[in-house]
């Protein structure tokens, strides 16, 4: 079986999103969004903070972060920032109001970005998936140059054999 396929996940499986917003109305739209589509089945998990993000994760995985960077304890790139160490290696789609902080979200580690006010429902998927298929493929390539890097080991009838190579021998 070829190393993409072990990766490739039917569409049927949940996406888990954890969604990062504390605007009662932005969250209400996210989830109609979110849960009316047909071209992936999401599950998301709603939290209005950081902190609120970093004891979540801390207790389950999920697949995409979306976050909003206007939050009532992290506003502006620093969202960006802290939501990255938060969101356990999972790639981080933000929403913002301003395409400069758009390009200096994707610097520091947002996987795509959004502007809420343009935001539209299908965009938003596709951007959602890609960012996971993205995030899927850098650790696939990323296991590929690993696997690539190391060397073979010492065959069974080599001279050096595990056991006599730790011994010094």
């Amino acid at each position: 079986m070829p190393l993409m396929d072990a990766v490739e996940l039917p569409y049927e499986t949940p996406i888990r999103v954890l969604v990062v917003e504390n605007n009662d109305n932005d969250a209400r739209l996210l989830s109609e969004i979110l849960l009316d589509t047909r071209e992936a089945f999401f599950r998301p998990v709603f939290v209005k903070s950081l902190a609120e993000m970093k004891q979540i994760a801390a207790r389950m995985s999920f697949d995409v972060a979306l976050i909003d960077m206007a939050l009532p304890d992290s506003n502006g790139l620093e969202t960006v920032q802290r939501a990255r160490k938060c969101a356990g290696g999972a790639p981080i789609v933000v929403l913002g109001s301003d395409a400069q902080d758009g390009i200096e979200s994707v610097r520091l580690g947002a996987d795509d970005f959004h502007c809420a006010d343009e935001l539209d429902g299908r965009t938003l998927i596709r951007s959602l998936r890609f960012a996971i298929e993205r995030h899927r493929m850098h650790q696939v390539h990323a296991l590929a140059r690993l696997l690539s890097s190391l060397e073979d080991p010492p065959v069974a009838d080599s001279p050096l054999r595990y056991g006599e190579a730790a011994a010094g021998a």
